[in-house]
């Protein structure tokens, strides 16, 4: 095919900040370009990744009401919760359980075990105020795009939102020379995966789909 007379590659990569990717891809056909950035766009989006998708609680609940000895009301620390940046060690889904005992607060550090790495273990999830037992765990299992909760009918449990997708933003600019054009592809992710890595894998996709004979 057309595209493999100008060999397109990633001819180098820029670090804008921790997790924000400056890559250079080319040389690429006249009027490719945009096409080649919209398909990797999407193919990255399509990225697998870790969420937690429901908290059971040890102790009843109103999520208009302030929950005992604790500074935080359900809402927040139900948003608080959805913040967790994870990644699952070969395996699809894990149950982790937290118990603690106040005045103390807890972190992203808490959730740190043996199958789970935490990306931001410095996010304070909850404060307990007072000499109070608190305890709950949380369903963490891999996933794609995006999930809408449903809510459960047993007591005590909580379904959230799950967002899975580890790519947080993408967008590509186009700089065209005299025969060919170069993209410049901009990589935003949660931290949890190799920038470079991921974007091999949507280029393997994107030549697979292109191997026609």
């Amino acid at each position: 095919m057309i595209f493999d007379k100008l060999k397109t590659k990633i001819i180098n990569k820029k670090k804008i900040n921790s997790n924000l990717f400056k890559f250079k891809i080319g040389p690429i056909n006249i009027g490719f370009g945009t096409l080649i950035g919209c398909f990797l766009r999407r193919m990255l989006f399509l990225t697998k990744g870790y969420s937690i998708k429901k908290i059971i609680l040890q102790s009843s609940y109103s999520e208009f009401l302030y929950i005992k000895g604790i500074k935080e009301d359900l809402s927040d620390f139900v948003l608080n919760i959805k913040k967790l940046v994870l990644k699952l060690k070969n395996i699809n889904e894990l149950e982790i359980f937290i118990k603690k005992k106040g005045p103390c607060i807890i972190k992203g550090e808490d959730f740190i075990k043996n199958e789970c790495k935490v990306y931001n273990p410095e996010l304070e999830i909850l404060s307990i105020n007072s000499n109070v037992l608190f305890s709950f765990s949380v369903i963490v299992n891999k996933g794609v795009g995006y999930t809408k909760y449903k809510n459960s009918s047993i007591i005590n449990e909580i379904n959230i939102d799950a967002y899975y997708c580890p790519i947080l933003k993408v967008f590509y600019k186009i700089k065209k020379k005299k025969d060919y054009e170069n993209l410049f592809l901009f990589i935003k992710t949660n931290g949890s995966v190799n920038h470079e890595k991921t974007l091999k894998k949507a280029f393997f996709l994107l030549k697979n789909s292109l191997n026609i004979k």
